[in-house]
């Protein structure tokens, strides 16, 4: 297996704009995990861009607008990640598993610079010891050491023989360190041109130093070298390690596997296809809702078209040579027109951005639809939880780990303790059937735009398959209130945790959505109907929380009328308001 790992300078990435602008440049090379130095954002961030990406950064130095360090994932690697753990602002851990015994462990740094004082050099260096002794695999550690080491030494083993230049104060430091904790150098074990070489360069374009460097533990690196086509405007160059792991069980055509491109629903085409299907009605409920479902998936997956990338329309096509032309420049021979050019790129992409997303929003306003919806719809990445505590307090930012705490805390949150009476029902009952146009009234008016569960079928596709469907569902709704039994496949659901205010590591801060299958919800609907009259009626004229035809202004009118006529007639008047914590949570569904 080939893995890649780059290290890249990026001189800030505090704004969306930026770094939207740093992916898109990251998705014109190859590569699987690329760290981030000198991010310098105030506040971290955990994401999953829309094209895959995964996005972790740390925070920069308290009072201080330097530091800071992360790392992009490429999307067919992203869910090999374990876990991503930031050490204060210079260091940052990824370990990712490549098979069930093979794991890498990938170290970002980001050292002092050499002007810095002795007791921060040794501070970093005895931090970043004290990481990698802790690692066990395959571990390479990356990053902007401010060293220049040089060639390979009498006695040093883990030093190649290739350089371009002379070793420094702080490149003896570095190479001791490789030499202690056996660390192969990887920029020194493959011959390159020196203009090949250099990582960073000065600001008046004169010097060009070799000062970001990659390290491994195992001489498994098959090559390392600078990309000059990825260019951000920083003043260092991106290097990209080669690894050849020699992992049997690692499957290649996982890794490189690619999450398919967002698709759209030509609802007219469903419609079509729909008419020709028959719907036939088989025996076990069980595998009849699973061809149900097979049925109508797959006349949608035979709809659909690619959905239009707001990514890529984002920055405009002026833009976009600009950034064609500063990528071909010799930033050498024309220094001033680099630096110019460079100022002028990053103006354009914060503008194109701002003029997206006000033009998108604009013309959902004057549609008269939900700006919310819109603000998602454009977002170019979801937050993920970096990280959890346990109920003692310890902090897991391991992926296995979280999902466990999940598991363990929504298990006992939502577990009942009563018994559930069973009512025997009357062999006098009779079911009434149920009527397609009731199927009809119940999928028509559910909202549009709302998330799936687990089998992927949407409101939307309900819709567009029409009164061939609606008649299959009758027939199928009418068994299975006949038989007072339903799928298995709708006792499983899909969650999704909101957070809400607090701590983030608290998954008590944290709302659980369910996401239930359509296909019930309709189901629940077309009950409702024929329950909803009786219930009203059994309502007391008091009861306004949880009724239809009834909202906040009703309870905030009751309210005034009490003040004025407490008011008026001079008598006194105490109101309590009281909100129970977790109310829901706190209650036994049959008590509801």
């Amino acid at each position: 297996m080939t893995f890649q790992t780059s290290k890249k300078m990026f001189k800030g990435i505090s704004s969306a704009a930026q770094l939207s602008a740093l992916i898109d440049e990251a998705g014109r090379i190859e590569y699987h995990v690329i760290g981030l130095s000198e991010t310098k954002r105030k506040e971290p961030l955990s994401c999953t861009w829309t094209d895959g990406t995964s996005v972790f950064l740390g925070a920069r130095k308290t009072n201080s607008t330097s530091g800071g360090v992360g790392f992009l994932v490429s999307p067919n690697f992203s869910k090999h990640v374990k876990s991503v753990t930031f050490h204060g602002h210079r260091l940052a851990i990824l370990t990712a598993y490549l098979s069930r015994d093979s794991q890498v462990t990938i170290i970002q740094a980001y050292a002092p610079t050499a002007d810095s004082n002795e007791e921060q050099h040794d501070s970093f260096y005895e931090q970043l010891e004290e990481l990698v002794r802790r690692q066990r695999g395959y571990v390479v550690v990356m990053g902007d050491f401010n060293a220049r080491v040089g060639s390979r030494k009498h006695g040093e083993v883990f030093i190649g023989p290739h350089s371009a230049e002379e070793r420094n104060e702080p490149g003896e430091r570095l190479a001791s360190f490789c030499e202690l904790h056996h660390l192969y150098h990887g920029n020194s074990q493959f011959l390159k041109a020196p203009r090949k070489r250099w990582t960073h360069i000065s600001p008046n374009e004169q010097h060009c130093h070799e000062i970001d460097h990659i390290l491994c533990n195992r001489r498994i690196m098959t090559d390392v070298a600078v990309v000059p086509s990825f260019n951000t405007g920083s003043d260092h160059r991106l290097v990209r390690g080669r690894f050849h792991l020699d992992c049997g069980l690692v499957r290649l055509t996982r890794i490189r596997s690619r999450q398919p491109c967002p698709t759209i629903l030509d609802e007219d085409a469903v419609t079509r296809l729909a008419k020709e299907e028959s719907f036939e009605v088989m025996d076990d409920i069980d595998a009849d809702y699973e061809n149900l479902v097979q049925t109508v998936t797959a006349i949608a997956s035979s709809c659909r078209s690619i959905a239009p990338n707001h990514s890529s329309r984002r920055i405009s096509a002026s833009t976009r040579a600009l950034l064609e032309k500063r990528r071909n420049m010799d930033r050498q021979e024309n220094h001033v027109e680099y630096t110019l050019l460079s100022r002028l790129c990053r103006q354009r992409i914060a503008e194109d951005h701002a003029n997206f997303a006000r033009s998108k929003l604009l013309d959902e306003a004057e549609n008269r639809r939900s700006l919310r919806k819109a603000k998602r719809k454009i977002a170019e990445h979801r937050l993920r939880i970096p990280c959890l505590k346990t109920a003692n307090g310890t902090r897991c930012c391991s992926i296995p780990g979280m999902e466990e705490i999940l598991s363990t805390f929504y298990s006992a949150l939502f577990k009942s303790n009563l018994p559930v009476a069973s009512k025997e029902r009357s062999a006098m009952e009779e079911t009434l059937p149920f009527l397609s146009s009731k199927e009809r009234h119940a999928i028509e008016t559910m909202p549009r735009g709302k998330a799936p569960g687990k089998d992927g079928i949407s409101v939307e596709l309900l819709q567009a398959c029409g009164p061939p469907l609606y008649r299959a569902l009758a027939r199928r709704y009418t068994r299975y209130l006949a038989e007072c039994t339903v799928p298995t496949a709708w006792k499983q659901s899909s969650t999704v945790l909101l957070f809400k205010k607090g701590d983030k590591e608290d998954l008590a801060n944290y709302r659980p959505i369910t996401l239930l299958p359509v296909l019930y919800k309709v189901f629940t609907r077309c009950i409702l109907a024929r329950i909803r009259r009786t219930l009203e009626e059994a309502q007391p004229v008091e009861q306004a929380g949880f009724r239809q035809s009834f909202s906040t202004l009703d309870h905030i009118a009751t309210c005034r009328r009490l003040i004025e006529a407490s008011r008026e007639h001079r008598l006194p008047l105490v109101m309590t308001f009281i909100d129970y914590k977790k109310a829901f949570d706190s209650m036994e569904p049959v008590k509801i």
